[in-house]
């Protein structure tokens, strides 16, 4: 079964490093890294398409409306939003509304005029068990790109005091 551990182990093995993690809280530097590295690697190949197995939709909650935009709160665990629509998704009726995303006050909102919203995301999944395949490749390949620039990176300098 996939674990976190093994994708940043066979993330290092990518880059023919010698020691593994026996846990990404394990205090190693390699651990360490990895921890840095991972969850940003995850989001972002997650980002770069609609990954089918990612998919969610979730019912949008209203915020506020200015003249004839409605706002809703964007879910917290959404990577993209895919699309919107104007009621519960109809998967015999898909054309979605329009919107756009916008930051207010350090919240991430959905703009449409729709009266009741329903987004099409792509979802953060956490748990290494449940990705496919080909997405497990790619992170693997992703992590080990970045583990090879910060695990060969040489610590800074420290400044000596006079």
């Amino acid at each position: 079964m996939m674990s976190i551990e093994l994708v940043c182990n066979q993330a290092l093995d990518v880059i023919g490093h010698k020691r593994h993690i026996d846990s990404i809280w394990d205090g190693t530097p390699e651990a360490r890294v990895a921890l840095n590295a991972y969850a940003d690697t995850r989001d972002a190949v997650l980002s770069v398409q609609p990954w089918m197995f990612a998919r969610a939709f979730y019912r949008l909650e209203r915020v506020s409306s200015v003249q004839s935009l409605l706002s809703y709160r964007r879910p917290a665990s959404a990577i993209v939003v895919l699309d919107v629509y104007s009621s519960v998704f109809d998967p015999y009726d898909p054309e979605p509304s329009r919107w756009v995303e916008s930051y207010a006050g350090g919240e991430r909102l959905i703009l449409t005029s729709a009266e009741v919203a329903t987004a099409a995301v792509t979802d953060r999944v956490l748990d290494p068990a449940d990705w496919p395949p080909d997405f497990t490749s790619m992170v693997i390949q992703a992590l080990a790109h970045r583990l090879q620039r910060l695990i060969a990176a040489p610590a800074p300098a420290k400044e000596e005091r006079q």
